[in-house]
């Protein structure tokens, strides 16, 4: 049985590779949607846009995340919001795109 990877694991992939070769990090700050569109044989919409950032010992960067519809229905349960602040579950963006 295959299971299917998280955004999580896609970033781990993507990073792991851009500090093993600095070739492939430029490209990936110069042109990320090419690049991820090629490395993963994936077609991303044109309206997506893709921005790398770089961080560094002194530089931080906190991403904060589409915010959610208000409809009631799209509530998250307790168990939900604690595999989302564990970073443990999916993350809704990347892939699937085909």
């Amino acid at each position: 049985m295959t299971v299917a990877k998280t955004r999580q694991d896609f970033e781990t992939e993507i990073i792991k590779k851009a500090w093993e070769d600095n070739n492939f990090r430029q490209e990936l700050l110069d042109n990320p949607k090419a690049v991820l569109s090629k490395m993963y044989d994936i077609t991303l919409p044109e309206d997506l846009t893709l921005e790398v950032h770089v961080e560094s010992p002194t530089t931080m960067h906190l991403i904060l995340p589409a915010k959610p519809s208000s409809d009631k229905d799209n509530e998250l349960s307790d168990s939900d919001l604690d595999t989302v602040a564990g970073g443990n579950g999916p993350k809704p963006g990347f892939p699937p795109y085909h």
